[in-house]
C-alpha cells in the first residue's frame, strides 16, 4: 500500500486577505463616526455586509442624537413640557429599529427555532387514566 496526501515537496501555501471591518461612510459626523468604529468593532469583522451599511450608520446617527437629548432632557427637567424628551423618545425607537435589523441585539440573534416552544416536544400524558371518568 502507498503513502496517502501530499507530500512536503508538492505542497502549496495559499496567502488569505485579513479581513477588514467596514469603514464609517462618507458624510458622518465625527461623533458618529466614533459610534461607528465602537459599534461595527465589538463584532466579528465579516459580520455586517455592504447593505447594512446605511443601517448602521442611522443607527449611529441615532445613538448620537439620543446622547444629546438626554443631556439636554436633564439638564432643562420637566420632561412633559421639553422638545427634547420627544427627541429623546424617537431616536432611542429608531436605535431599537436599526438594532433588530441588524441583529445586533441578542434577542433578534435568536432564530426562530430556539424562539419557538410550540413544537417542543410535551409530555405525555397517560391516557384517561386517574380521571374521574376515565379508566
Amino acid at each position: 500500500m502507498g503513502k496517502r496526501g501530499p507530500t512536503a515537496n508538492n505542497l502549496t501555501v495559499l496567502e488569505v486577505a485579513p479581513l477588514r471591518r467596514p469603514e464609517p461612510l462618507k458624510g458622518m459626523s465625527a461623533a458618529s463616526k466614533k459610534v461607528w468604529v465602537e459599534f461595527v468593532g465589538s463584532f466579528a469583522p465579516d459580520y455586517f455586509k455592504p447593505c447594512d451599511h446605511p443601517l448602521i450608520k442611522a443607527y449611529c446617527d441615532a445613538y448620537v442624537l439620543h446622547s444629546r437629548a438626554v443631556k439636554e432632557v436633564n439638564k432643562r427637567g420637566c420632561p412633559e413640557f421639553n422638545r427634547w424628551f420627544k427627541v429623546m423618545k424617537e431616536s432611542n425607537a429608531m436605535m431599537n429599529s436599526t438594532a433588530t435589523k441588524l441583529r445586533a441585539c441578542p434577542n433578534a440573534r435568536i432564530s426562530g427555532w430556539k424562539a419557538d416552544t410550540s413544537t417542543k416536544p410535551q409530555p405525555q400524558k397517560e391516557g384517561r387514566k386517574g380521571l374521574m371518568f376515565g379508566s
